[in-house]
Formats: structure tokens, sequence, C-alpha cells
């Protein structure tokens, strides 16, 4: 067929060459006897197309070109090189093509499982069967399944019932019923005759043995033994050829198996359909992590709210703590120390080592001044920068009491005034004056020049300081 098509081209080539040629003044050639012989050449090429060579090629062309002058015989034969170059580039081409072929029906045949492979090991219905269950267990593998976790294989009930091959857990709690068929005799019949016929017929004769294979799993109602199983049976053919011939030679199988409550599938359906029920199970993973962290968040949250609760009393207990101590070693400093100093005055000494230590100082739960006099206080001014929300100065009172002298609640630094007292206060000495206030370095303090920085006290309006400014003078007696 490649000679046939070569000689076609030169001889459309050459009736080109005609065309061009016929302008010259050659009386020699007769164009009539020339078309006829053209014609005589291509008649007996397509009679005998499979036997002629080269070697006649090129003696038609020498007869043809007979004719012809010294400078025409001349150009065709540079004519003739160049179609041999083109008939050995297609030459090559279309080998290259029959090898590019040859690989890729050799990978189909791989993937596909070819009939060959399959026909050295299934002489008998038995290892068809295995053969057919190991396809099916390698599909249910590369979907990601485990067995007795995802999936139940060739179990048997108590009952002594058949079971089918392969039992699918659903990830919503559904089982779904799973048999692999080979129906293999007639079709293997087939790939051993060309004749087309023949293939018809038998591969219709496959479509009936996969039939029977369908009504026997319809009649089995497999679904029936077990609790919330799908109502159907995937019917595995382990091999797209199978399918792809029993569908071809009997059209109506698929809907009859529908009908039956039989779903017939190939390797690659089976493949696609465990993808979906894996990627379900994952879903499901998640869905229970989510709610196990969820609820492992909650407890968490019940145990920091009772641990508040606990860490909440100690820091009442413990600033009550701070206070009576804090009076204590006030009433030593201001009403203790004085008597003793009078009785040492008057020579009155405790036994050595029974001495009162009068050292004892108050706990300092924050920035603290200690009026040692009377003073009248006259105006205050709380001073932080721009970090800066808060500040509230407090008086303690020798007696216990407590007093606000300034509670500035939305500080701002760029009013920083010094607040006069409409009134003056008169401070007692031993009156006790704590500043209490906080900063907001967060990213809702607006004017908060870097909320990623580490402030450090400092002069600098970008540092921050702490300092709560008093206006007074002291009472002269």
């Amino acid at each position: 067929m490649e000679y046939l098509n070569t000689i076609l081209l030169i001889i459309i080539v050459i009736l080109a060459g005609m065309s061009f040629f016929r302008k010259k003044d050659d009386s020699s050639i007769n164009k009539e006897q020339l078309e006829k012989e053209f014609k005589a050449i291509a008649d007996d090429l397509l009679v005998n197309q499979t036997e002629v060579t080269e070697k006649k090629v090129e003696d038609k062309l020498d007869t043809i070109l007979e004719g012809f002058g010294k400078v025409q015989k001349e150009k065709f034969d540079t004519m003739g090189s160049k179609t041999k170059d083109m008939t050995d580039l297609i030459t090559r081409m279309e080998q290259d093509r029959k090898e590019s072929v040859g690989k890729q029906t050799e990978l189909i045949r791989t993937m596909l499982s070819s009939t060959d492979n399959i026909s050295r090991v299934m002489n008998s219905p038995g290892p068809r069967g295995k053969w057919g269950e190991m396809r099916v267990r390698q599909i249910l593998e590369a979907a990601g399944f485990k067995e007795d976790v995802h999936f139940i294989h060739n179990k048997k009930s108590e009952l002594g019932a058949d079971r089918p091959d392969f039992v699918i857990n659903g990830a919503d709690g559904k089982k779904i019923i799973l048999d692999a068929k080979v129906p293999f005799t007639a079709f293997e019949e087939s790939t051993k005759t060309e004749d087309l016929n023949e293939v018809k017929r038998l591969h219709k004769k496959h479509a009936t043995e996969t039939r029977g294979h369908m009504d026997k799993l319809a009649k089995s109602s497999y679904w029936n033994q077990y609790e919330d199983a799908a109502p159907f049976v995937l019917m595995v053919l382990p091999a797209e050829a199978l399918l792809y011939a029993a569908f071809q030679a009997d059209d109506s199988l698929f809907k009859d198996g529908i009908d039956k409550q039989i779903y017939i599938c190939s390797p690659l359906n089976l493949l696609a359909t465990m993808q979906v029920i894996a990627q379900g199970h994952v879903h499901v993973k998640q869905n229970e992590d989510a709610r196990k962290i969820t609820t492992a968040a909650r407890d968490l949250l019940k145990v920091i709210s009772i641990f508040n609760g606990h860490f909440k009393a100690i820091g009442m207990h413990t600033e009550r703590l701070f206070k009576s101590f804090n009076k204590g070693a006030k009433t030593l400093e201001v009403k203790v120390k004085p008597k003793l100093e009078k009785l040492s005055d008057m020579g009155i000494e405790l036994e050595k080592g029974k001495e009162v230590d009068p050292g004892i100082k108050m706990i300092e739960d924050g920035p603290i001044n200690i009026f040692e006099d009377e003073i009248i206080l006259h105006g205050l001014r709380p001073h932080m920068h721009y970090r800066g929300k808060y500040m509230r100065m407090i008086v303690e009172y020798p007696n216990g009491s407590t007093e606000d002298i300034i509670n500035v609640p939305n500080y701002n630094f760029a009013w920083q005034p010094t607040y006069r007292l409409t009134k003056p206060m008169a401070l007692p000495a031993g009156s006790r004056v704590t500043i209490e206030g906080a900063f907001d370095n967060s990213r809702y303090n607006l004017g908060n020049p870097d909320p990623d920085s580490w402030v450090r006290g400092g002069a600098q309006s970008w540092n921050e300081m702490f300092i709560g400014y008093f206006s007074y003078h002291k009472v002269l007696h």
C-alpha cells in the first residue's frame, strides 16, 4: 500500500512537470500518447498494487522518459531524486507511527489486563474467581480502604448462606454490596479469531454469560442479609475489555441491570466510586475530630473558669492580707514606734533578744507616697505618654479610711493639665497616697505609635512614663 501511494504521488508530480515542459519547443513529445501511457501505467498499478516494486517503478519511468530530451531527462532525474527523498521521509514517518501505535497498544493492554495474560491463569472458574477478587481488593486498597475497617471480604454467615465477595462500609453507616464476576470463556475465544462475524457471535455469547451472572446476583438479594445496606449490588467485571465487549453486543444490558438492582461496572468505574466513598470517610473523620476538639475546648474553658474563680478568691484574700499587714506596719510606725522611743528615753528596755523590732515596712503594691507631715493639697497632675489609658490617685488616711483624690478614666496625652482642687484637701501626717493606672499597647489605641514594639520607660513620647505630681504646702504649727 505504501508503494501505491508513493507511485500515485510520483505520477502527480510528473503530470505537473508536463505542464511545465510543454512550453518548450519539442515536437517529439506527443501529449495524447503520454496521457495514454500514464493511464495504462495507473491501471496496471491499481490491478497489481501488491506486486509492484521499486524496480518496476523505475522501469516504467524509464519507458516514459525515453521520449524526452537530455535536458528534460536531467530535470526528471532531479525530480525523481526529490520524490525519492519524500518517499523515504513518508516511509520513516509511517514506521514511527507504527512504533508509536505499538507502544500505545501495549500500554493499553497492560492497563486493561490483556486477554493473553488473563488466559494463562484462568483456565478454570476457580482461578478466574480468585483473580477477580484480587483485582477488586487492589482497587479498594488503591482508594485507601483497609480490610475490617472499611470493607469485609469473603465472610460466611452463621447460617451457612453465601455472602457477597465484599461489603463496603459507607461513611454514613450504609453498607454497599460488591461482587466480582469474570465471564471469560466466550470473550477469550473471540480474541483468537479474525473473522468479524465470528467475533460478533462470540461477543453476543459473552454478553449472555454476563447477563446470566447478573440474573443470579439479582435472585440472591444480598442486601437483605445486612442491616442498613443499600438496595443494590455492584457487579464488577475486573477488566475494561470484558465490560466493553458485553455492552457493545447487548446495549440493553446496563438498563436491565439497573431494573434488577444490579449495577455493572469496570475497574475504572469502581475506583472512581470508591474514591468518592473514601472522601466521605475523610469528612466524617474530620467532623469527629472537630467535635472532639470542641468538647475538649469546652472542658478546658470550664476548668479555666473554675481556676479563675479560685485565683480570684486568692487575690481577694491576698489583697486583704496586704491591707491588714500594711495597717499593722503603719500602726507600728505611727503609734508604737514613738512610744518605744519614749520608754527607751526613760531607761526601760526589754531583755536582750526580746526587743520589739520597729523596722517592719509596708508592702508596696504600687507607686506610693507617704506624707510625713500634715499638708494642704492644692492640685494633681497625672502623667503618661501615648499609650496611657487611665490614672487614679487614692489617699489612705492614718485611720484606715480611703478617698479618691483624682480619677482620669480616659487619659489623653494631648491634654495633661494640672488639676486644681476647688477646695484644697488637708492630709494629716502619715497619709498614704497610691497611684493606679493602665496602658493600652493594642491596635485599638488610635494614638499608639507602634502596637508591635516593646515599650520601655523613657523621656521620649514613644517611650512611656507613669508619674503622679502633687501641688501642696506643709502646715506649720
